[in-house]
């Protein structure tokens, strides 16, 4: 049982993974409670950089790189 529910989960990864990259999508991640932040590189390449420029990445990579109509949306 545990097995497929690893191989499931597994599937699954390698599904959104494959999904993302065929699609071509910036993506980034906030943990609201621990303050860690994801970002991927296409997500580095569309703000005009490369992920390797913008570290160390946390939230504030993010907010000081967003139009601030969008920030203030988000902040709402």
């Amino acid at each position: 049982m545990k097995q497929l529910a690893e191989k499931k989960l597994a599937d699954e990864r390698w599904r959104l993974a494959s999904i993302i990259e065929g699609t071509n999508v910036g993506t980034w991640e906030w943990n609201y409670q621990t303050g860690e932040t994801v970002f991927n590189e296409i997500w580095a390449r569309i703000v005009g950089y490369t992920l390797e420029e913008l570290m160390p990445v946390n939230i504030e990579t993010w907010s000081s790189r967003v139009h601030p109509d969008d920030l203030k949306l988000a902040d709402e």
